[in-house]
């Protein structure tokens, strides 16, 4: 029986547009592109699992937090007196999953909840002096895997990579609103 090598990249690219491998008949470029593309976004979630590795070992356990919680604390951080709809529309998560983690995170003592002045049926979310201590502490550890992810890419080529996750999460939220 004759061995067929055929590359993750290309079974992938079947999968996602549900066809065999063996009986493509699109053109070689445009299969060559698709491919290229779903290679590019299986990088993309590996560098988002590699950069977050580290968080389990060192602060999920010894600070009693998840990952969610962690970057929940962080737009919080960064966009004082955001919603929990915010949070989910800047993070990409579920409603859900950002209300668990808001939960917690209250119960913990490190979010606080104010009601909308402007919009009394919304609460407004910040983080406690506690909870901005945490996230000061695991954002400092976090700037030099940061810092060293980005060795090697120029000024110029970190805005315009830039502009394209811009894009491609422009994308993105157009296609979850279909």
């Amino acid at each position: 029986m004759r061995e067929i090598k055929v590359s993750a990249t290309t079974h992938l690219t079947a999968l996602f547009e549900n066809r065999s491998v063996l009986s493509s008949k699109k053109s070689k470029s445009a299969s060559d592109s698709r491919a290229q593309e779903i290679e590019i976004f299986f990088e993309m979630l590996a560098i988002t699992n590699f950069t977050a590795q580290p968080f389990a070992s060192s602060y999920a356990e010894s600070h009693d937090i998840t990952l969610h919680e962690w970057r929940v604390m962080r737009v919080i951080a960064v966009h004082p007196a955001c919603s929990q709809r915010d949070i989910t529309n800047h993070l990409g998560l579920d409603k859900m999953t950002v209300n668990r983690a808001v939960v917690r995170l209250e119960n913990a003592g490190r979010v606080a909840k104010t009601i909308n002045p402007n919009d009394r049926r919304e609460t407004l979310l910040s983080l406690t002096e506690g909870g901005l201590k945490l996230h000061d502490e695991i954002a400092s550890h976090g700037i030099e895997r940061v810092h060293r992810l980005f060795t090697g890419i120029n000024a110029a080529e970190r805005d315009q990579l830039h502009r394209m996750l811009e894009r491609l999460l422009a994308n993105i939220r157009d296609i979850s609103t279909d």
